[in-house]
């Protein structure tokens, strides 16, 4: 039997990706995944069609890729931004401008993942960030992922109604777990703890389509 094809290799690549913001502060498309094989490199722009100024922060703010906050003028383009073939990273970002506010925005550089991470014990756990943004993807192209990490890899992670990643997110594992194929954007709420969830409150997944 023939070797399984390892997950990047299995990809086309995304290496050349604008993103176009529109006067409502709203990204197209709204989640994104950018990649380029080892040794080369993606570029990445946003384009600001709005006839004011906008301003753009990420998540986790550590990240050097992009300057936090990125502001960009009325009508122009960011500069081009590269991003090392092989780069693995998920970056959320919100937009805010002429009084809007919007987000988050999922950016995955990669295979990612998006990062939650759960702190606390009992009935105080909270999770940052909440809500998390992941782009839908495509089988081409590759899925969002998103990775739930806690002190405990063994704290159950409880969905409200469809668990949209495959394989399933049902404990904080802190492992990468890709997007089941044909998931629909939109809100996948869950808690984290023992049934009845521990969590004073639900955490949000929210799939960006791509």
């Amino acid at each position: 039997m023939a070797a399984a094809r390892n997950y990047l290799d299995a990809l086309d690549f995304n290496p050349n990706q604008t993103i176009t913001i529109d006067s409502t502060c709203t990204p197209t498309p709204q989640g994104c995944i950018v990649s380029a094989p080892a040794f080369s490199n993606a570029i990445v722009t946003f384009a600001n069609t709005a006839p004011f100024q906008i301003s753009i922060s990420f998540s986790p703010g550590t990240q050097s890729i992009f300057p936090n906050p990125l502001v960009i003028a009325a009508n122009s383009n960011s500069p081009t931004y590269t991003v090392a073939g092989g780069t693995n990273l998920g970056l959320n970002y919100s937009i805010t401008g002429n009084g809007i506010a919007t987000g988050p925005f999922a950016l995955q550089l990669g295979v990612g993942p998006m990062a939650v991470q759960i702190t606390g014990s009992g009935s105080t756990l909270s999770y940052t960030p909440n809500p998390v943004a992941v782009p839908q993807g495509n089988t081409a192209n590759g899925m969002g992922t998103l990775a739930i990490s806690a002190p405990s890899t063994t704290l159950p992670i409880n969905w409200t109604s469809t668990d949209p990643f495959n394989p399933p997110i049902n404990s904080a594992d802190g492992n990468s777990h890709p997007l089941a194929g044909g998931t629909n954007a939109g809100s996948y709420i869950y808690n984290a703890g023992p049934s009845p969830a521990d969590a004073p409150g639900p955490g949000k997944v929210i799939i960006r389509s791509s």
